[in-house]
């Protein structure tokens, strides 16, 4: 079953670093956010199968390259089912939070309205910190590339875009200000 593993570490790309968590007891879990609210998680199950084509008086005949390429299938399978599985949490975590985004025309509207829904900090040269964006595919990433180096090259959309970074950096300084340090 090794190969099934590698195949959907592989094809999972970047969601295989995902910190992974053990339930050792029950069939659920409990979830307490830092607002103090709790609620209860069960967990989702990814079955797949696969066919390795075979019929028993063949059996021995069997050549490894089928049987490796159809393990190889099944972890190809687990790996989109739980990349779906991933993906169908994050869209239910942001509806629930409020900070689903978009659809607009534009693809600058959508940028835009992100930055609105999310925390930015600042660093000690005062430049946003605005994290990481994932992409499912090269086409996306290089539309978002392409809408940011639109806002930067037109003189209304920059504009919108410093002014909401200043309003952001305002929020933060006001962070910053009521924030208590610990000894």
């Amino acid at each position: 079953m090794k190969v099934v593993e590698r195949s959907q570490k592989y094809n999972l790309g970047f969601f295989e670093r995902i910190k992974r968590s053990f339930m050792h007891e029950g069939a659920s879990d409990q979830l307490e956010p830092e607002d103090g609210s709790t609620s209860e998680m069960t967990p989702k199950h990814v079955r797949t199968t696969g066919f390795i084509p075979a019929d028993s008086g063949d059996i021995e005949k069997l050549d490894v390259e089928k049987i490796l390429k159809g393990l190889h299938e099944v972890g190809q399978r687990m790996a989109e089912a739980k990349v779906r599985m991933i993906l169908e949490a994050i869209e239910e975590a942001t509806k629930k939070a409020g900070t689903q985004i978009g659809p607009h025309d534009d693809p600058a509207e959508q940028i835009f309205e992100m930055i609105e829904k999310r925390r930015i900090d600042f660093d000690k040269q005062g430049r946003p910190i605005l994290g990481q964006f994932a992409f499912g595919d090269k086409e996306t990433s290089e539309g978002f590339q392409a809408t940011m180096a639109r806002i930067s090259s037109t003189p209304d959309l920059r504009s919108r875009m410093e002014s909401l970074i200043e309003q952001k950096r305002g929020e933060f300084l006001d962070r910053e200000a009521a924030r208590k340090v610990v000894d």
